[in-house]
């Protein structure tokens, strides 16, 4: 089986991003890439691993 991953887009080329922290002026997020297996055309999401420990570390501290 091969994956890829692949930058997603939106309006453009801005990146997919999930709100993690709702802020004053501006949201915080995290962009979400698209992992997709050549052989069936089946595409799931994820976000960096840096970016998952940022998350767990915004949920311990709120």
């Amino acid at each position: 089986m091969t994956k890829k991953e692949m930058k997603t887009m939106t309006y453009g080329a801005m990146p997919l991003k999930i709100e993690t922290k709702q802020g004053l002026f501006f949201n915080d997020g995290v962009e979400v890439k698209a992992v997709l297996n050549t052989e069936t055309g089946e595409v799931t999401f994820k976000i960096s691993e840096e970016d998952l420990e940022r998350i767990k570390m915004q949920e311990k501290e709120g």
